[in-house]
């Protein structure tokens, strides 16, 4: 009986104390990095539309797949937006990593937008990237890193364009609504 007892309790606390990185009670973020300049959004968006968001978007069938987009937003000013194709409806704990190119069939598959003090940065030009790490996805909620390269058209009239990095990413406790 003592041995049964010893069995239980034990099976018990590790069946308890399971580690996940995923904290469903936490403050959703999205974090990153331009130009060596830090940005950050933080909070579950409101009806003002300024926080953290996720929304899986269904693709029709035969026709497109879903899609996942990641936003943060912090005033009109400043945001970000991640989308991230996933064949057959399969948000995975994988890396998705897109090149842009103006050839392809489909070249906005999966972008990274960000608005700065009104400047937007796109993926536009050829050899623009995006690595978007999901590193756990659980009951809704989405935790990863990303990077990539972005586009800025600094003038039109030479027509001039910029390319940044965008570096230490981050999406935490990102709670996703399925529309």
């Amino acid at each position: 009986m003592r041995t049964i007892l010893s069995i239980i309790i034990f099976l018990t606390f590790f069946s308890c104390s399971k580690n996940s990185d995923i904290n469903t009670n936490s403050d959703p973020e999205i974090s990153f990095d331009i130009d060596s300049v830090h940005y950050e959004s933080k909070g579950q968006a409101t009806g003002s539309g300024y926080g953290v968001d996720g929304f899986k978007v269904p693709g029709v069938t035969g026709v497109s797949d879903t899609y996942y987009i990641f936003s943060g937003v912090t005033n009109q000013a400043n945001s970000i937006s991640l989308k991230v194709l996933t064949p057959n409806d399969t948000l995975k704990v994988t890396n998705y990593h897109y090149v842009f190119n103006s050839s392809s069939a489909d070249p906005h598959i999966a972008t990274i937008i960000i608005k700065t003090s009104n400047l937007m940065y796109n993926m536009i030009s050829d050899g623009d990237f995006a690595d978007i790490t999901i590193t756990n996805y659980q009951n809704r909620v989405v935790n990863g890193s990303f990077n990539g390269q972005v586009t800025r058209i600094v003038s039109t009239n030479p027509l001039v364009i910029k390319t940044y990095t965008v570096t230490n990413g981050l999406m935490k406790n990102v709670r996703i609504r399925y529309n």
